[in-house]
């Protein structure tokens, strides 16, 4: 659960939102259930994280030979 988001709706439609956490830990699967539809801004280290677990991801299903 994110603990009190504040967002802001940007000229484009999208929402940037901000929230203070305690660890990406909490964070991490909020992320990762709406991957789709968000784009990590920082910090970086979650956002190498993010990237970390996406390219094992793609590993693991990746078709043979690709």
């Amino acid at each position: 659960m994110v603990p009190k988001p504040k967002g802001k709706v940007l000229p484009d439609g999208g929402l940037k939102m901000t929230s203070r956490v305690n660890g990406f830990i909490g964070i991490k699967p909020w992320i990762m259930r709406w991957i789709l539809y968000v784009v990590v801004v920082g910090p970086k280290e979650l956002k190498k994280l993010i990237r970390m677990e996406l390219q094992e991801a793609l590993r693991k299903f990746a078709w043979p030979g690709a």
